[in-house]
């Protein structure tokens, strides 16, 4: 077989962590350690870490300043629109600094993270027209595209036509954006070592000396309740035929998918299995077990 040459980068998925978070547990391996197990036969391989709870734009645009190792620019005209600061996190130390046309990357994301590195693409390739229009003397160099910098995609268990668990999650527990506000007034610390939300740029970090009560106040007012610029949209059915209808499939780019299955028959009028001891196994779990009638 041919020898890879070109880096790895994971990209995690929906509610997702980095390597230096959760204690220790890794997003990719648990208990073991995937990105050493392939370096161990020979790979460059590097782990990102986006906002887990964020829209596969913002995502998209983390992830390029993460690998370059450069601010995060989402952009004068994305940010007006939705209601974010234009600048997000800062990257001082790159995860691939020799990244350009002739040292390309392979991309590996999983369940969201599939959407996400399909987003960075279409950024790298496309840019962002409206910010080069609206504002030509100070534009994220990602906006201007022209950038052959991939040589694969893989998605892995990947919502590429969206989830209709986003519906259940409507049906059942609070909404993403709720989820967000109230374990953010819990972590409240940004960089958090443990859990890290990653929602500066909504102003949902907690001020060192700000009350308990005045953040709740100030999270739960957030423009973020009433956006699409967040994971839940781009995750529903809905959104993602939206973002895919914008999508164009590139003849220098490998793509791959892999797919995955656990909903299973328990009964003849159940096609469900709930697991609520295990929170990690519901979302798979309970995908299957909703219809939705375009």
């Amino acid at each position: 077989h041919a020898l890879n040459r070109d880096p790895i980068i994971l990209v995690h998925g929906f509610t997702g962590w980095g390597r230096n978070e959760m204690l220790g547990f890794l997003y990719w391996g648990g208990l073991n350690d995937l990105q050493e197990d392939l370096k161990s036969l020979g790979n460059k391989v590097y782990t990102a870490s986006v906002g887990p709870l964020s829209s596969n734009y913002d995502r998209a645009v983390e992830l390029y300043a993460q690998i370059r190792g450069t601010c995060t620019d989402y952009g004068e005209v994305h940010s007006k629109k939705y209601g974010h600061t234009r600048f997000g996190r800062c990257y001082t130390i790159p995860l691939y600094d020799k990244w350009d046309e002739n040292n390309k990357i392979h991309l590996i994301g999983h369940s969201q993270g599939g959407q996400t590195v399909r987003k960075l693409l279409s950024l790298l390739k496309e840019g962002s027209p409206e910010e080069i229009i609206n504002n030509k003397n100070d534009v994220n160099d990602l906006f201007l595209g022209k950038k052959n910098w991939v040589t694969s995609i893989t998605t892995i268990s990947s919502p590429n036509n969206g989830t209709t668990l986003t519906n259940i999650m409507d049906a059942f527990i609070p909404t993403i954006q709720s989820v967000i506000s109230y374990f953010g007034a819990i972590v409240g610390l940004g960089q958090n070592i443990v859990y890290d939300l990653k929602v500066e740029h909504w102003g949902l970090t907690k001020n060192k000396n700000e009350s308990f009560t005045n953040y709740f106040n100030r999270v739960t007012n957030s423009s973020i309740f009433d956006t699409k610029d967040i994971s839940k949209w781009d995750l529903s059915p809905e959104g993602a035929r939206e973002n895919n209808a914008k999508e164009i499939t590139y003849s220098d780019v490998y793509y791959f998918t892999i797919s995955t299955q656990s909903t299973f028959m328990t009964n003849p009028f159940n096609q469900c299995k709930f697991s609520f001891l295990n929170i990690l196994d519901f979302p798979s779990s309970t995908i299957g077990c909703f219809t939705q009638i375009a």
